[in-house]
């Protein structure tokens, strides 16, 4: 994870490259815009304005995409009027020349359209505008009850992005308090006391993962996380390499059914534990035991 420096709907377009660096090798993006107003803590561009600071971020993240295919297409440009360009290049060139199209009408890079030849060849880009995105806005303890604003959610859906709306500061006191009188508290406005972790599911919808689970020793859980659709083998080769080329079979079981039973021997006798094979599409929760032979 890396955290780099906030933008503002007043300074000049463009981001540093250095700054940009992390972000481009990133599976993920997460912007945070504010939405409370305090008096001590101004704001930089003079208001608070959430619909303002998301299209001034996403701009941000346009700009600096299409300064980086600018700059590679107009150098494979040259060598294509020189005739010499590979085949590569004339490929690349051709994905680029729609990448700008698409960045210079505001919309995100992934809409230009890729075949895997290009995607292959446009890999080290590591487009900003492409990859999924999570907003996280920040409301103010006055905020909660009504919920996230209906723009916010028109503006995610618009760009495929997923947005999360927490009480920050609100959660940062929880956070100071022991758990009874956090949970009173959290009571009393109408929120969980593990509201920060929607931003983690957020995150993980965006990437389309899944969480599944092996018992070690039969007992404690470990977490791992597999794309969505992912098969038992794909699984497997997750936790090590050994586990895919030698596999046999997976026992699976439900994380709340493996809590409910209280332990993994308990679970197989209650016939709780199923047999899977290879193709087996892992679901999000399971807990899976590797048979394999090497």
């Amino acid at each position: 994870m890396a955290d780099i420096p906030g933008l503002s709907r007043t300074r000049s377009r463009g981001l540093d490259e250095k700054i940009l660096g992390p972000a481009r090798i990133a599976d993920a993006l997460i912007v945070v815009i504010r939405s409370f107003e305090d008096p001590g803590v101004p704001h930089p561009s003079g208001e608070v304005d959430p619909m303002a600071d998301l299209e001034s971020s996403w701009t941000d993240l346009v700009v600096a995409d299409l300064s980086s295919a600018e700059k590679r297409l107009e150098s494979l440009k040259g060598l294509i009027s020189k005739a010499g360009a590979d085949h590569d290049e004339i490929v690349e060139a051709g994905a680029l020349t729609r990448v700008v199209e698409v960045l210079e009408r505001g919309a995100g890079a992934a809409e230009a359209g890729f075949s895997a030849e290009e995607e292959r060849l446009l890999r080290g880009f590591g487009f900003l505008s492409a990859k999924p995105l999570v907003v996280v806005i920040n409301i103010g303890d006055e905020q909660v009850q009504a919920g996230p604003d209906s723009r916010w959610i028109e503006w995610g859906d618009a760009r495929g992005a997923g947005v999360v709306a927490i009480p920050g500061d609100l959660l940062a006191e929880l956070g100071r308090l022991s758990d009874d009188e956090a949970a009173l508290f959290a009571g009393e406005y109408g929120i969980e006391q593990n509201e920060a972790l929607r931003v983690i599911e957020g995150a993980y919808r965006a990437l389309d993962v899944v969480t599944f689970y092996t018992a070690t020793g039969g007992e404690e859980l470990r977490a791992w996380t597999l794309k969505l659709g992912g098969t038992a083998l794909e699984a497997a080769g997750a936790i090590h390499s050994d586990f895919a080329k030698g596999f046999i079979r997976a026992e699976v079981i439900g994380v709340d059914l493996l809590i409910e039973s209280g332990s993994w021997a308990e679970a197989r006798k209650a016939g709780l534990v199923r047999q899977e094979g290879k193709t087996y599409r892992v679901e999000d929760g399971d807990v899976m035991n590797i048979k394999f032979a090497v």
